[in-house]
């Protein structure tokens, strides 16, 4: 049997997986009786990694939000998820079950970083590695809270483990902006502990670098344009440090051999076999005699299609409409190329990661803050790197307003299917007004928020009101 019982059911479980309903939890672990060893420690913090590729964030539901709901992104055929067809249509309500599933997922994700915050210190461990895990769960815990309080608006603020559902059950929301002081505080603290690197098989935890970026894109979303620059040149500057570049080619950012690569920032970890294909199958080649039986869930818009300026390499390396492989080809209507893995025998052997923040958003960062700052001659440096890769003639004398739309290109162009678009036109007020004007005749003003599941507010209606519209 399984049953709701409100925003949190975490805290009393440790290191479980999605689900998280049970009344009687399986594998039950008291928090007391496991952080006592640093393989305890190292355990937890992978849990709270575990939940950034889950299918509640990374690996499933913040692609809908965030690209589905876009101009650049259409319902393919093979999407028949009535909650995925409304956040594609704005047709989306407090009772869709893929905004559900992402409240859910992220908070456990918070309360599983909490944990790891809460307890690690008092594990008799290497002071090194334990700073390093706190710096990661502070890293973790502020992603979650960046995405959520981008999402829905104001959100409960928990920075403390899940102690008693009695309690959990009477939280509120907190105002937005103590969110983002929170979400500073975690990464300002983060990139303290964190190294410049990792080797080995640590390869694709929080760095120092992805502390800094992430907090440039926190200071870009709250439009602090001088606290977003310098942030983003700390991570240029020391990009030699922290073994950060771009690739000679655009596609070279999504060959899965370049995963853990020089423009890879931070990411959700995938491997084949055991990313149930995904990332491969929704983005990428449709139902076909070749590779697996791919969804084809993302389908990209014309509108996308025609807008890049001729001779753009990244729309090559983009898309695809043909793949030939033992002997045989398949032709088909344009589709997203940037996460199909050629080496794959089926959609099970996909390997691809997810890219978060590549060192290519960073430049973009901080040629935007500085185009704000009416510093466009230094913006021009950083955003023609991008435009020279993808052999286009570099930009010049623009004014201001004309460089922020032509930032604002690149970034489409650049960023496309990574999850950026959506979080790009609400924060420069301009969701509703592009939508618009592409023929979307549902999108309405409410919709730079999501609604707070209806199912957490009926067993919590310490969370009312619930946003605007909905």
């Amino acid at each position: 049997m399984k049953t709701k019982i409100g925003i949190l059911v975490i805290g009393l479980v440790v290191l479980t997986g999605c689900d998280l309903l049970k009344e009687k939890p399986e594998g039950f672990i008291a928090p007391a009786n496991f952080y006592k060893t640093q393989g305890d420690a190292i355990a937890a913090v992978n849990a709270v990694y575990d939940v950034v590729s889950s299918q509640g964030v990374y690996n499933n539901c913040m692609w809908w939000v965030t690209d589905m709901s876009t101009d650049d992104v259409m319902a393919g055929i093979g999407v028949n998820n009535l909650s995925i067809l409304q956040i594609d249509q704005y047709t989306h309500g407090p009772l869709n079950n893929r905004l559900d599933l992402l409240w859910q997922t992220t908070f456990d994700g918070i309360n599983r970083a909490n944990q790891v915050i809460d307890r690690v210190p008092g594990i008799s461990m290497d002071v090194t590695l334990q700073n390093r895990i706190l710096g990661e769960a502070k890293f973790l815990r502020a992603l979650f809270y960046f995405n959520l309080v981008r999402l829905f608006g104001d959100v409960p603020l928990l920075t403390t483990e899940t102690a008693s559902l009695a309690d959990d059950l009477k939280v509120s929301r907190t105002p937005a902006a103590s969110v983002y002081t929170q979400i500073i505080q975690d990464l300002t603290e983060a990139e303290q502990a964190l190294p410049a690197t990792m080797t080995s098989d640590d390869l694709g935890r929080a760095t120092q670098g992805a502390a800094k970026a992430l907090l440039a894109k926190v200071h870009l979303t709250m439009k602090n344009w001088s606290l977003a620059a310098a942030k983003a040149k700390e991570v240029i500057d020391n990009a030699g440090a922290y073994n950060y570049g771009l690739w000679t080619n655009y596609s070279d950012a999504f060959l899965t051999v370049n995963k853990y690569g020089k423009e890879s920032v931070f990411s959700a970890q995938f491997a084949s076999g055991i990313q149930e294909g995904s990332l491969m199958m929704a983005y990428t080649i449709p139902r076909n005699t070749i590779i697996g039986t791919g969804y084809s869930s993302f389908v990209p818009t014309t509108d996308i299609l025609n807008s890049y300026e001729p001779g753009d390499d990244r729309k090559v390396a983009t898309y695809f409409s043909t793949f030939s492989k033992a002997g045989k080809t398949i032709t088909f209507s344009p589709a997203i190329y940037k996460y199909f893995d050629p080496a794959a025998v089926n959609t099970l052997d996909a390997s691809n990661n997810y890219p978060i923040i590549r060192y290519a958003d960073v430049l973009l960062m901080y040629a935007e803050a500085q185009n704000e700052l009416g510093q466009t001659a230094d913006a021009y440096t950083y955003v023609n790197q991008i435009r020279t890769r993808a052999k286009l003639p570099p930009l010049a004398n623009l004014s201001q307003t004309d460089f922020r739309d032509a930032l604002m290109n690149e970034r489409r162009w650049e960023l496309c299917f990574e999850g950026h678009r959506w979080f790009d036109l609400v924060r420069t007020g301009t969701l509703v007004s592009t939508l618009r004007a592409k023929g979307n005749a549902n999108i309405q003003d409410f919709h730079v928020l999501y609604p707070v599941p209806q199912r957490d507010i009926d067993v919590n209606p310490n969370l009312n009101p619930q946003n605007n519209g909905y």
